[in-house]
């Protein structure tokens, strides 16, 4: 994979990591057909028909055999349709370079950036007619691919040859990314066709695998993989070593939601010598006159000189003048400029911070620098300074002429040996990016700049050459657009509308939502204060009150914000606020688990955005509703018998039509019931009849489309709604369609269990019934009894003639368990584990959800 960009202080390892398999050559007829033309027609017939997970080829298809096919299809195949002449077959097949006598056939793609600077080059000099039916059909033929790989990879043969995968993968994505350039797509959003999210792809153990070795932490991986799209980015992320500590130690105890080094580090925020050995005096400024200066409306500044030795630094508080340019400082606090304890600073902190300004500064006429730091000029104490410090903590960064950020891991990095898509990504993976108070420090500067070992780099002059590499090199035009993707989520809100990939973005709560991902605070009351700075909000109204109830006093002022409160806010999962009116509301927005969980929403429609009103936020909304009928007394619980098999970490609905949907609560579920408390709670609750229970839907969907996984909110009421329905919610959902082979075992499945609830042996379960069930369940009599309906039900399941039954029995049977898990479902049917869902709502319907 040789096309894929490394540092550039790492050599190329050569060809040689990606198998040669092929067994034929591609024949260079249409893409499109190659499987029907090689007997594999039920490949393109699944992918059309989004049943790939049931294509009979894939799943009973020899591994070997398979590797061969999509590698001679999806590798060779797709560079020749997308190349067309240009693609050579002797540029894409190589042997290793070995010291033995056998070395091996391999796939290189050394040459594929050479080949489509050509390519490119060729199509945007060419006045032929019909370059959007090619644009298309390229799109198309890539959209295949995807699916293709995304099936393997997680449904149907997870043993599949890693390196062949993400060759492909890594391929595609190359390819996709230059036929937008080649063909005119600026408009990112509106008129891309091409898949976008190859990096799933490369998702894998060996990535993390690879990751650990470099010293990140599993909690930084998690961001990686959750922030960057493309696999050009987290391939280099991958051979980029992190620095100051070696990770694989330091990190062993850490989790993909938490660093525990981290966190050690962040509870030792006092301030720290340069050196171990320093033990120069701490500084002190008259913290009377910042407050004095701060009670004015105005902002105390740090004036800093050189003293007469070059040990010494001479420092006092002014107030800033409209004449005055200053220099904010951006920094964690665990890097060894913070101080919870004072308002001082150890004197060699100060001389190394004195000399960055300088240097920053440039040729000045005078010896003076000014400079902005918190630590300094944010009172500690008392509180009432403290809080009239923090009413106007976005004003140091806006009016600063620069904001120089400092990092621990970009101190040892000389940015003069990176690329520059290099120095973006080093910047962008820094603890620096992990800090909540540090987002607004660097989202609300007029010019940014990144201090490394050499140099501090401007960043606003590093995103116009970013956007200069993504024409010229077109090797690295993802590394390019995750780059740029990062930047401008930061500078959105520095007050001027960005325009990306042709979309334009604004700063919104969606905004707001995207950049706060996977950052942290070690006050957790100060997040309302960053989100409203950030979104230009009353922050004095916010602070006006207990610390406990700050973020109801944000959500209240949320609705006077561009494009308001967006009602996949709903949706979100995490821990909600507790006041009544406002219990709708996330407590917090740094709850990121994965991208469906963190993205807000926010468009111009009015539907998309909720209304607030004392009884909680008024929103349209499609729904279902949804109820578990009462099951005859005395039947066994889950799991009961033989039929063990899992499937309860679900609850199945049946809708009106014989189609079934899956509903769960919206985190891991274990499989061991009485771990399940999300489980135990969603159906209780859905067996209180006393209530009214509806799934408010995220997403509209048809029942006869597979809708793999999306969100739902159950809400309940009383059962007698007039006017717009006062619903409470209870749980956040996954919910999806089982349609194909699942929905025919789940329709089979409950028909079964109809046949047995008429059996006579029903109603000897009833008759047995008694209210100490422990004690039933010791009775022989009843375990006689549960043995006779445990065999009845084999004998449905096994004597079951319907050929689609047995097919789709077939086509679940990749771990040899299929019967099982029909039979289980039986079982899980019989004992009410079933819910039932009336007529779909349509999205126009109001409701006010608490």
């Amino acid at each position: 994979m040789e096309h894929l960009p490394l540092p550039r202080d790492v050599a190329s390892p050569g060809p040689g990591s990606v198998p040669y398999v092929s067994t034929v050559e591609y024949d260079g007829m249409d893409f499109l057909t190659y499987p029907a033309r090689q007997g594999q027609a039920s490949f393109l017939d699944a992918v059309r028909d989004s049943k790939i997970r049931n294509s009979k080829g894939m799943i009973l298809m020899p591994l070997a055999e398979l590797e061969s096919f999509i590698q001679t299809w999806l590798f060779f195949g797709l560079l020749k349709e997308v190349l067309g002449d240009m693609s050579v077959r002797s540029y894409w097949v190589g042997r290793t370079s070995s010291s033995t006598n056998d070395p091996q056939w391999v796939v290189t793609t050394s040459k594929l950036v050479t080949v489509l600077n050509d390519w490119v080059s060729s199509i945007r000099s060419s006045e032929a007619a019909g370059k959007q039916a090619q644009y298309d059909h390229i799109a198309e033929c890539l959209r295949i691919t995807w699916a293709v790989l995304q099936t393997i990879r997680y449904e149907t043969r997870p043993d599949f040859n890693r390196q062949i995968r993400v060759s492909i993968a890594s391929v595609a994505e190359l390819l996709g990314d230059n036929a937008n350039l080649a063909f005119g797509i600026t408009d990112f959003m509106r008129d891309n066709k091409c898949p976008n999210t190859w990096q799933l792809l490369y998702d894998d153990n060996e990535t993390v695998a690879q990751f650990k070795r470099q010293g990140y932490c599993p909690s930084e991986i998690h961001r990686i993989l959750h922030t960057f799209l493309t696999i050009q980015t987290c391939h280099l992320l991958t051979w980029m070593t992190r620095n100051g500590s070696n990770g694989r130690t330091l990190h062993e105890h850490c989790s993909e939601s938490h660093c525990q080094a981290n966190s050690r580090v962040s509870k030792q925020r006092a301030s720290r010598h340069l050196d171990a050995a320093c033990n120069c005096m701490d500084l002190s400024i008259d913290i009377s006159e910042v407050i004095s200066i701060l009670s004015r409306g105005s902002l105390p500044l740090l004036r800093m000189r050189a003293g007469a030795s070059t040990r010494d630094i001479h420092m006092d508080v002014v107030e800033a003048l409209p004449n005055i340019e200053y220099i904010a400082i951006s920094h964690v606090w665990a890097d060894g400029l913070g101080n919870p304890e004072s308002n001082s600073l150890p004197m060699c902190q100060l001389r190394r911070l004195h000399g960055l300004v300088t240097s920053l500064n440039g040729p000045v006429e005078s010896e003076d620098v000014f400079v902005w730091l918190d630590t300094l000029c944010c009172p500690v104490e008392p509180p009432e300074a403290k809080k009239l410090a923090l009413s106007q903590m976005h004003r140091p960064y806006t009016d600063a002429v620069r904001v120089l950020v400092l990092d621990s891991s970009l101190r040892e990095v000389k940015s003069s040996r990176l690329h520059p898509t290099e120095i973006c990504l080093r910047a962008f993976t820094s603890g620096w990016m992990r800090r909540l108070w540090t987002l607004q420090e660097g989202a609300l500067a007029r010019s940014l700049w990144y201090q490394f070992s050499d140099v501090a780099v401007n960043f606003e002059q590093m995103s116009f050459e970013l956007l200069k590499i993504n024409t010229t090199d077109l090797g690295r035009r993802g590394l390019v657009l995750d780059a740029m993707c990062v930047y401008q989520g930061l500078r959105i809100f520095n007050g001027s509308e960005t325009v990306l990939h042709g979309a334009s973005m604004f700063a919104d709560l969606s905004a707001v939502d995207y950049a706060l991902r996977h950052r942290a605070v070690t006050v957790s009351t100060d997040e309302p204060l960053l989100i409203g700075g950030l979104l230009k909000l009353d922050l004095a109204y916010i602070l006006d009150g207990p610390d406990s109830s700050r973020m109801q006093r944000l959500w209240s002022l949320v609705p006077a914000v561009k494009q308001g409160i967006p009602k996949s806010v709903l949706f979100r999962k995490g821990p909600r606020l507790c006041q009544p009116g406002f219990r709708w509301a996330p407590a917090t927005l740094l709850t990121f688990q994965n991208i469906r969980n963190s993205e807000l929403q926010t468009r111009a429609e009015d539907d998309e955005t909720g209304v607030l009103t004392p009884a909680g936020l008024r929103v349209r909304l499609a729904a279902l509703p949804v109820t578990i009928p009462p099951t005859a007394r005395g039947l066994p619980k889950l799991p009961w018998g033989p039929f063990d098999n899992g499937v309860y970490h679900c609850i199945y609905c049946r809708y009106e039509s014989g189609t079934w949907v899956f509903i769960n609560p919206a985190h891991a579920v274990s499989k061991v019931p009485r771990e399940n408390a999300g489980m135990v709670t969603l159906r209780a609750s859905l067996m209180d009849s006393s209530k009214r229970h509806t799934l408010l839907l995220a997403t509209p969907f048809k029942f006869d489309h597979s809708v793999e996984v999306d969100r739902a909110l159950l809400v309940h009421g009383t059962h007698d709604w007039t006017g717009v329905p006062e619903v409470s919610s209870d749980l956040i959902l996954n919910i999806g369609t089982r349609v194909g082979s699942v929905g025919v075992l789940l329709e089979s499945a409950y028909r079964a269990s109809q046949i047995l609830l008429a059996d006579e042996i029903t109603e000897k379960f009833v008759r047995m019934a008694i209210e100490d069930e422990s004690k039933q369940k010791r009775d022989p009599v009843y375990q006689d009894l549960v043995a006779s309906l445990a065999e009845k039900l084999r004998m449905i399941a096994e004597n079951i003639d319907d050929v689609e039954v047995h097919e789709a029995i077939q086509l679940n049977n990749r771990h040899g368990n299929a019967m099982q898990l029909y039979q289980s479902l039986i079982a899980n049917a019989y004992v009410g584990n079933c819910g039932r869902l009336g007529q779909m709502m349509p999205s126009d319907t109001e409701w006010c959800v608490d």
